[in-house]
C-alpha cells in the first residue's frame, strides 16, 4: 500500500491591514456591521456559532429566541406586548417614556432599512395615517421669511403712488 503525504498548510500572507481602505472603513463603523452581521445571524444561524464577533451570543443564547424584528447597529429591535398593571397602566418606564413621545413612531420608521436612502433620494413619502402625526424635530425648517421690498429715492424727490399700488419713479427733468 502507498501511503500519500498531503501538506495542507496555508502559506501565511502578511499584509499590513491598517493601510486597507476597506479595514479602515469597517472598523471606524464597528457598530453598524455588529448589526449587520448579527442580522445575517438572525436568519442564517450557523453564524451564531461560527462568527468570533458572535461569541458571546452563541447559537443557544436566549437572544436568538426573543421575537426579534431586526438590529439596527449594536441595538435590538423586538416586538413584544407592553407590561401593564392591573388597571390598563403602562409600567414599563422605557415604553411609557415612549407613549409619551408622540414622534417615536417616526424615529422607528426612519430606522427601517433603506428607508434613510429613500429620504436622501426625496422618494420617502409619509402620506395617510401619518400626515400630521411627524414629530416636530424632524419637520423641514420653514422658509426664511424676506422682508417686502421698498424702493429709496435717492434724489429727495417724493414718490407717487400709482393707482396699482407701485410707487412711481420720478424722473429727473431734462436740460
Amino acid at each position: 500500500t502507498a501511503t500519500l503525504d498531503v501538506n495542507l498548510q496555508v502559506p501565511v500572507r502578511l499584509i499590513d491591514t491598517t493601510k486597507n481602505p476597506l479595514f479602515r472603513h469597517v472598523n471606524r463603523n464597528r457598530t453598524y456591521y455588529f448589526g449587520i452581521l448579527a442580522q445575517a445571524a438572525l436568519t442564517n444561524p450557523s453564524l451564531r456559532d461560527d462568527a468570533p464577533e458572535l461569541d458571546v451570543f452563541n447559537g443557544d443564547h436566549a437572544l436568538w429566541r426573543l421575537p426579534i424584528v431586526g438590529f439596527e447597529g449594536d441595538r435590538v429591535l423586538v416586538i413584544s406586548d407592553i407590561a401593564r398593571d392591573g388597571e390598563g397602566e403602562v409600567t414599563d418606564d422605557d415604553a411609557r417614556r415612549l407613549f409619551e413621545d408622540a414622534g417615536a413612531a417616526t424615529i422607528v420608521q426612519l430606522a427601517a432599512p433603506g428607508a434613510y436612502s429613500e429620504a436622501l433620494q426625496g422618494l420617502l413619502e409619509l402620506t395617510g395615517d401619518v400626515a400630521g402625526k411627524i414629530h416636530p424635530a424632524l419637520l423641514p425648517p420653514l422658509p426664511a421669511a424676506v422682508p417686502p421690498l421698498a424702493i429709496v429715492d435717492l434724489t429727495g424727490k417724493q414718490l407717487q403712488v400709482l393707482n396699482g399700488g407701485a410707487p412711481e419713479v420720478p424722473v429727473p427733468p431734462s436740460p
